[in-house]
């Protein structure tokens, strides 16, 4: 069986750049969660995992984000690799990706390229 960490080592990528980030969200009951978002609706997922909150700053601090939801039946299910860059708050409040309220600029935000 081929493990997470040994694609990254045949991808040439060292593990200690990686952050693993596990969405599963369920806070807002009634709305789309992360998996449902990154399935459905592609770009308002990368949107909710663009914002982090800035007490999580020094566990983001990485080169890379290994992207995974929670999917039906607890398991999880890998969905990206992103280079990331943490850039600071939101440069404005904006509609939050899944309720559709306003999220506050006083979040962190990366940029993946």
């Amino acid at each position: 069986m081929l493990a997470f960490g040994n694609m990254l080592d045949l991808a040439g990528i060292k593990r200690s750049t990686v952050r693993l980030l596990r969405h599963q969200d369920n806070r807002h009951a009634g709305f789309p969660t992360p998996y449902t978002l990154w399935r459905d609706h592609r770009e308002r997922f990368e949107a909710y995992q663009a914002t982090q909150s800035f007490a999580s700053e020094p566990k983001l601090r990485a080169t890379y984000w290994a992207s995974l939801v929670g999917v039906p039946e607890r398991e999880t299910l890998f969905v990206g690799l992103y280079a990331a860059r943490l850039l600071g708050p939101l440069p404005a409040d904006r509609q939050h990706p899944i309720t559709g309220g306003i999220e506050p600029r006083r979040k962190l935000q990366r940029l993946r390229s």
